[in-house]
């Protein structure tokens, strides 16, 4: 297994919330991708994250999608719960979540916490990732 330790940073569009319970989809990528340890994947492979953020609770979150890095997709589900609050700037929000990310085909895996602030006018997201992957 390979460890490597990544960041990166997407500027992502979040769709208005909709439904009951809201739900809006964001769509990152491609990410700039910043390799902090180990041996990694060539830095200038695309990344991308799609996923549906639903509300669960007044700050609370679910997360579920699809997470690519270079030739790997990875499903991605909520590792507890994820957190959003008012940013303090008027019409921003902000939250964070780690996600549980595993790729079937070749039993990779890893942690991601996305750190988010999303413009609500415009739906133009600022999000970070800290990204552990294990590669066989």
């Amino acid at each position: 297994m390979r460890r490597l330790l990544l960041l990166i940073h997407f500027t992502a569009q979040s769709s208005p919330p909709l439904g009951t319970p809201p739900s809006r989809r964001i769509d990152s990528g491609p990410g700039d991708i910043t390799v902090v340890a180990n041996s990694a994947p060539d830095t200038a492979v695309p990344a991308s994250a799609q996923y549906t953020t639903t509300v669960t609770g007044t700050d609370t979150f679910d997360e579920t999608g699809t997470y690519r890095l270079g030739e790997h997709t990875f499903q991605v589900t909520t590792f507890g719960t994820g957190d959003s609050e008012p940013s303090g700037m008027d019409g921003y929000q902000r939250g964070a979540v780690s996600w549980r990310i595993f790729e079937e085909a070749t039993g990779a895996s890893g942690i991601v916490t996305s750190n988010i602030e999303i413009d609500e006018a415009t739906g133009t997201a600022d999000d970070r990732h800290i990204v552990r992957l294990y590669l066989p």
